[in-house]
Formats: C-alpha cells, structure tokens, sequence
C-alpha cells in the first residue's frame, strides 16, 4: 500500500511543449526513486547501469537496452539502483495522436504504446522490450539527436523533435514483438481488429463485424477488449472518431457536418453532443480555441 500524502504525482504541464506536451531528460540515477505516478506517458531507454523497476508492486530489472512505456495512472519506483544511465521522454499521447501522423494505425503502435504498458500490470507479461546490439545503436542515435536539438534549441528546433521522436517511436514500434504469459491468447487478433478500426472510423463499425474477425462471440471480445483497453470496444470507437474530428478542425476547413460524416457520426446533432460529453465544449468552441 502506498502512502498518497507522500507519494509524487507530476503533471504533464510541468514540462514545455513543442505542439503537444513533451520532454526529454538525460542523466544517471545513483538512488532509489520513491513510489509516484504521473498523467502522462514516460518512455525510458536504458543506455547503462541496472535497476529494479517496481510497478504495482511488481519488480522488473531493467539494464541497457531495455525500454520501459509507463501510462498513467500507474504508480512506480526504481530500487537497488546500479548507476542507471537513461534517456527520459514524457509527452502527451492522445495529443501526440491529434498530429496528422496516422502512426495510431500501426498494430505494433496499439501493441507497445497501448496495449501492453496497460495490460501488462494485469497479468504476467514478460518484463519489457530489449533492443539487440544493433537496434540499440540505431535508437541511441535518434536519441542523441533529440537531446541535442532540445538542449540547443536552434531555429526549426521543434520541427526537428517532432520528425525525430516519430521516427523513434516508429522504429521502436517496428522492432516490438508482444509475448504473453497468461491472460488471453486472442491478443493479437484483438489488436488487427483495433488497427481495421482506426483505418475505418468513416465506415458503419459495429461488435458483430469485429468479434467475428477476431473469431470471437461478442460478449467475448467486449470482454477481452475491455480488460486490454479499458474501455467498451464501442466507445473506443467513438474516442477515436472525436480524435479524429479534433484533428480534422484544426487541420482542414471543412464544416462540422461534413467532419460528423467523414467521421462516422453521421448526424452532426449527435457528433456534436458526444463532442461536448467528452471535452466540456462544443465542436465550434473548441475550433474556435485554436
């Protein structure tokens, strides 16, 4: 049990942004680092040293070359700590999302920066990802690169961060294969079934169509999706079209009604009240805001 009037929670507006939250810090620890957690996602490359890295009370050793996802709200700590030298990233990944990357859409995406950090403190996932020699070489080089233009801070400098940390996230994604021990086998049909979801937010998507593509009864796979995600596989959906329309409002000049339809909505009365159910706001406010 974890004492919360000593525990830290940092805030993602602690830390500057270049177009969403976001941070890089580099350093070593020497100590132990008391329990806290934090509303937004903390990416960690191990460059050397060694640590055990407690989350929920579970303990993973953590050396060079491993990479660590943590999402909120989960509380962690880092004991018997052995010169631990790393690369620290904290950023907002839902307003990540909101750029016009699509990287949403990549499986292996869902699988490391999704999926697995959230489900693998429910069951027993093998610790984390381990880049071989050459990978490693490869994401301490992007690394390097984002540190150096963050510290500089030379003109074009959030361009650059941007267009760099894609790329790492991208290349991190691409070299993640999930292995479970435990929990459902149905895994990765469930994680196809969220990447035909992003690549088809305009279409009719309904539980019936994903259930049978993951070979799965409907109560099954809400089931199954709920405890990965969270969250109804319907209102994941619904999430992802407001993701969507958010970031067509501040991309395009389009009207809301045809956003509503571009979207899946359909009816802009109702796209506009599922809107404002989620933000606090109107789809106008907020255009309005940017």
């Amino acid at each position: 049990m974890y004492n919360s009037d000593i525990m830290k929670e940092f805030n993602i507006f602690d830390f500057a942004g270049i177009d969403f939250p976001f941070f890089i810090g580099k350093g070593v620890h020497y100590k132990p680092f008391l329990p806290h957690t934090h509303n937004f996602t903390e990416l960690e490359i191990i460059t050397s040293g060694s640590a055990d890295h407690i989350v929920e009370g579970k303990a993973y050793n953590i050396k060079k070359g491993d990479v660590v996802v943590l999402v909120p709200p989960f509380v962690h700590e880092l004991q018997n700590v052995q010169e631990l030298e790393h690369y620290n990233f904290k950023f907002d990944l839902e307003k990540l999302i909101l750029l016009e990357t699509d990287i949403e859409k990549l499986s292996s995406f869902q699988s490391l920066f999704i999926l697995q950090p959230f489900y693998r403190y429910q069951h027993d996932y093998v610790n984390h990802m381990t880049l071989d020699s050459d990978s490693f070489s490869k994401v301490k080089i992007l690394c390097d690169l984002i540190y150096e233009e963050w510290t500089s801070k030379r003109d074009g400098y959030k361009w650059v961060i941007k267009s760099y940390f894609l790329a790492l996230l991208t290349y991190l994604a691409r070299s993640y294969s999930p292995k479970v021990i435990g929990g459902s086998p149905k895994i990765k049909d469930i994680i196809d079934t969220v990447s035909y979801i992003q690549e088809n937010l305009s279409q009719k998507i309904t539980v019936s169509n994903l259930s049978s593509m993951a070979c799965l009864s409907e109560r099954q796979y809400t089931r199954v999706f709920k405890e990965i995600y969270g969250v109804s596989p319907i209102i994941y959906v619904i999430n992802c079209r407001l993701t969507l329309a958010c970031r067509m409002m501040k991309n395009t000049q389009k009207s809301l009604s045809e956003i509503s339809m571009s979207c899946g909505f359909g009816d802009k009365v109702y796209f506009c009240k599922l809107f404002k159910n989620r933000y606090g706001i109107t789809p106008g406010q907020y255009r309005k805001s940017l």
